[in-house]
């Protein structure tokens, strides 16, 4: 039986990653881009030499955002930091076709899909109020959500991030720079954030 952090985890699929998912790149303060998604923290993993497998006794990798033939970057680990090709999968066990070292269970790890782009959900326009007439109106300030446990790092109030989406609710329109006004802890308890966007021109 499927648990509940599975459950939400296979929601967010359908409602942030599924077909209306659009690809979303950030560049964080340090200057570095994330434009592809962590599909798994864990502190369970070990690693076997002789099959070339990462095994966990806790994360069925099945429902973990991994496909065979994808590209998987490793770290956090002391022996097996690194790109992979993944070979199979089933329920406690990954193989892939690159050589690994064996490798008991240590700190946290992470797994990022580099065969994937980091995508959300994305609203173009908002609607605000005119201070003048006091009537709505929409302008052009996008908000966009994604999955938190998709992101390297979370941005935080105060922080210079930048976020590139497409210019259009296109998967392969052209990527427009926006500066992130504000991101917001909404939605933390099951898993995304918002984050609310202006025009880079406009800074």
């Amino acid at each position: 039986m499927i648990n509940l952090r599975e459950q939400v985890e296979q929601d967010l699929d359908f409602t942030l990653e599924g077909e209306w998912g659009l690809p979303v790149e950030l560049t964080g303060p340090d200057g570095l881009k994330q434009t592809n998604p962590i599909v798994l923290r864990a502190e369970d993993l070990t690693f076997a030499a002789g099959d070339k497998s990462i095994n966990s006794a806790t994360t069925d990798f099945r429902y973990v955002r991994i496909s065979s033939g994808d590209t998987i970057s490793i770290s956090g680990t002391a022996l097996n930091d690194g790109s992979y090709t993944v070979n199979t999968i089933t329920k406690n066990k990954v193989t892939v076709n690159e050589s690994i070292v064996a490798e008991a269970a240590g700190p946290l790890v992470s797994i990022v899909n580099g065969s994937m782009n980091l995508v959300g959900q994305i609203i173009y326009d908002t609607l605000v109020d005119n201070p003048e007439t006091g009537q709505e109106i929409v302008v052009h300030k996008p908000v966009v959500t994604l999955r938190r446990n998709s992101l390297v790092r979370i941005p935080e109030d105060g922080e210079p991030w930048f976020c590139e989406i497409p210019i259009e609710p296109k998967i392969d329109a052209p990527k427009f720079p926006f500066i992130v006004e504000r991101p917001t802890e909404e939605g933390a308890a099951i898993g995304f954030i918002r984050l609310y966007l202006v025009e880079a021109a406009q800074s």
